[in-house]
């Protein structure tokens, strides 16, 4: 279904939002890219309120229209690669979708000194650095008061800060808002008027470059967070499906949503070159590009059955035939261990992630 088709992009009803994305990376690029490709797209969207399967709900967000991108880099020279990205986007848009379309979100690449001044300038602000820069980025007064500031645009005044940043707690977010003294000549702040914006998390993936990210995003901890983390669901549902999920899980959902782009992309890499270097054995290789073009599209209908509702279990039956080749694969598989070791893989990324923390106490 197109976007002119859906009843859920409507333009004329969608909430217009600024965002700043603050430390624009690797990952950041990629939702940049992600946002510029496409300004509304119906997304799905759940609720996981525990660890039990079967308590995912799906639910729907009012539609949001970026109308301006703001992101801040630290060297100049980041600044020219972004500029680069940026064009080369707006470039491939312009062959795919009407001018009016394609030139509907703005752009602009500053660097991190003015951080604060961007702050008060969007609606929604992405924080995508390393934990261990947390500490000289919030140590900076001017950028703390921004956000304590609050958004005259909202009833309660309330920014929105939203955290990419691996295992590093809300709690821990709030106690850089909170701690030293902010020392800015600002009446509201001075007269203890502050508004500490509501922090979200989430961790989206490299495929949102791609419009196919995973997108967690941290439940709301109280009633009055709802209208804004379901704002946020709706943003980086511009970019694929997205699930709130309690903070609790939040370690072990990064290693599943984000890390595990890395560990397929490998999978997918080790099937084509079996069927490249060792493919001789079996009536002669595949060029690697033939080889890994296969290979990701058979994962991608893997994936497709199993986010259709097909248990994994049953597909497995369902292809590997008694006596067949597939079962003679699977045998191996399983001798070698590898359900074994991506279980592992997965298990030992969520605690490495959890030990990120520690470098934003330092």
């Amino acid at each position: 279904m197109s976007e002119s088709e859906n009843p859920l992009c409507d333009r004329s009803q969608a909430t217009k939002i600024s965002v700043a994305i603050i430390g624009c990376g690797k990952l950041g690029t990629a939702l940049l890219i992600g946002f510029l490709s496409c300004h509304q797209i119906a997304a799905k969207h759940k609720r996981h309120s525990s660890t039990i399967s079967d308590s995912m709900q799906e639910f729907t967000t009012a539609p949001v229209r970026i109308t301006h991108i703001t992101v801040t880099v630290r060297q100049p020279d980041s600044a020219t690669r972004l500029m680069n990205e940026i064009k080369s986007a707006n470039d491939t848009k312009l062959q795919s979708a009407p001018q009016e379309d394609a030139a509907a979100v703005t752009v602009s690449v500053r660097l991190c000194q003015e951080n604060a001044q961007i702050i008060q300038e969007s609606d929604i602000i992405i924080i995508g650095c390393k934990p261990s820069t947390l500490s000289s980025m919030f140590g900076d007064p001017e950028m703390r008061a921004a956000f304590l500031r609050g958004d005259q645009n909202r009833d309660h005044q309330k920014r929105t800060l939203v955290s990419l940043v691996g295992g590093v707690s809300i709690a821990l977010l709030k106690q850089y808002l909170r701690c030293g003294e902010i020392k800015v000549n600002d009446p509201e702040i001075t007269l203890g008027k502050s508004h500490y914006p509501v922090i979200v998390r989430a961790i989206p993936n490299l495929a949102a470059r791609q419009r196919e990210s995973m997108t967690i995003i941290s439940a709301p901890l109280f009633a009055t967070e709802e209208e804004d983390i379901d704002r946020v669901s709706s943003l980086f549902g511009l970019l694929g499906p997205t699930m709130q999920i309690p903070e609790r899980h939040f370690n072990i959902a990064s290693a599943l949503a984000s890390s595990s782009v890395a560990f397929y992309a490998s999978v997918i890499a080790s099937s084509a070159t079996g069927a490249t270097d060792e493919g001789r054995d079996a009536g002669g290789p595949l060029c690697r590009e033939a080889a890994l073009w296969i290979a990701a599209q058979a994962a991608r209908g893997a994936s497709c059955l199993i986010m259709s509702g097909e248990d994994p279990e049953h597909i497995v039956r369902q292809v590997a035939t008694k006596g067949g080749s597939t079962e003679v694969g699977l045998r191996f598989m399983t001798e070698a261990g590898i359900g074994r070791i991506m279980s592992s893989t997965v298990s030992e990324c969520g605690r490495a992630t959890g030990n990120l923390s520690s470098w934003a106490n330092n």
